[in-house]
């Protein structure tokens, strides 16, 4: 018998931005497909909801853009399988606080 394994990341960081700046970054599908620093990728959509990024270094990955709430919440699900042969999903939430922005990100595998 196989059991699922279930991991979740939860980040919170403050960015010196606006909404709408932190939202076209985060809005990529792909974008933090990097070693630490950011690197432009190749990006196709087979379909309304479907993104194919290419990195040079690390390959093919497609994703799903599950639910998108511009300029606020968006969150992706890789539609390949992670190790343990689940999938993961990556979702972003932008706040507005004062003269900055709050970026929350939350990884789920399983």
């Amino acid at each position: 018998m196989t059991s699922a394994k279930h991991d979740h990341i939860e980040l919170e960081e403050r960015i010196a931005t606006t909404v709408d700046n932190a939202w076209s970054f985060i809005s990529e599908p792909g974008w933090f497909i990097n070693e630490g620093h950011l690197v432009e990728h190749e990006i196709t959509w087979p379909g309304e909801e479907t993104a194919v990024v290419t990195d040079a270094d690390h390959g093919e990955f497609t994703f799903k853009v599950e639910k998108s709430q511009c300029p606020v919440h968006i969150v992706f699900r890789g539609l390949g399988t992670d190790e343990s042969g689940g999938s993961r999903t990556v979702e972003f939430e932008i706040l507005a606080d004062q003269d900055q922005v709050v970026v929350r990100l939350g990884v789920r595998t399983g």
